[in-house]
């Protein structure tokens, strides 16, 4: 399923609605909580996706 891309999108969407559904769980309906998590996740995830675009180009390499 997840090789084709309509499956993509569905997990995408998935995972998306499970995070935002997680953080309202964890913070209590709380905005400013939710959104000062959500950008830890935001930058978390940027930070990772970055890192493992580096070394798969090195890997490549």
């Amino acid at each position: 399923m997840y090789r084709h891309p309509v499956g993509k999108t569905i997990l995408i969407i998935l995972a998306v609605i499970v995070v935002f559904g997680l953080n309202l769980l964890i913070t209590l309906n709380h905005f400013e909580r939710f959104f000062i998590l959500l950008g830890v996740e935001w930058i978390v995830a940027t930070l990772v996706g970055w890192i493992m675009f580096v070394f798969k180009d090195k890997l490549k390499a």
